[in-house]
């Protein structure tokens, strides 16, 4: 289950999973393999990398407007809801049809 902390059996039974001897040889494997410049190259999308990670690694980034044509929208849409308030509050909201 996603967005919830996981319940004190689950953190147990993780943990339990985590240090079996199978898995600390891994782990030891991969750290003798990486220390020794043998090991996976994932960063880069090398042999070991899933062919969806290199993939999305190969194509081109688009360019979008960038942080500060968005804050600038966002700054002057807040500046307008600011002054839609502070009228209501002041002069209250007309009413419609009547």
């Amino acid at each position: 289950a996603k967005g919830r902390e996981p319940s004190e059996g689950e953190a147990d039974s993780y943990i339990i999973g985590e240090s079996t001897p199978r898995r600390l040889a891994t782990y030891r494997h991969l750290a003798d393999a990486t220390l020794s410049g043998k090991g996976p190259d994932v960063a880069n999308g090398g042999p070991s990398a899933p062919r969806a990670v290199a993939l999305q690694q190969q194509q081109p980034a688009k360019q979008s407007g960038g942080f500060g044509m968005s804050a600038v929208v966002y700054f002057i849409l807040t500046l307008v809801l600011l002054v839609a308030v502070y009228y209501s509050a002041r002069y209250g909201v007309p009413k419609i049809g009547g």
